[in-house]
């Protein structure tokens, strides 16, 4: 009997917590590490605009890289025309890196801030 192919016993594998799996057989040896990439949330862009970091009238972050954040925080803006729509961090946790320069025109769904959750609530 031959081994399913690689990508498809990967793809089973990612949805459970083995980390590790061989198989070994007359065909030969297959070993498959599962290790995922990130648990961090990728903050996306609700609709197009440009993205801020800060307010147009201060010039401080909202959410500077590193910062702790609440569930629901203001963590940036999205200008549309004259409107200033805000982003919202989606849970608790630590801003990891701002994904776009402050100002870059921005589509919908594009990734904007990168965020660690926390296990707990973060009160700011």
């Amino acid at each position: 009997m031959a081994f399913p192919p690689a990508d498809q016993i990967a793809a089973l594998l990612a949805g459970t917590g083995i980390t590790t799996l061989e198989l070994s057989g007359p065909q030969g040896h297959l070993r498959l590490e599962n290790n995922p990439v990130s648990a961090d949330i990728l903050v996306e862009a609700p609709g197009p605009g440009r993205f801020l970091h800060a307010h147009p009238i201060t010039l401080a972050p909202l959410a500077a890289e590193g910062a702790l954040v609440a569930a629901d925080a203001i963590i940036g803006l999205l200008q549309v025309g004259v409107l200033l729509l805000p982003v919202m961090s989606p849970c608790a946790g630590r801003i990891i890196a701002h994904l776009v320069e402050s100002g870059s025109l921005v589509g919908y769904g594009a990734r904007l801030v990168a965020l660690r959750p926390m296990s707990s609530e973060v009160t700011t």
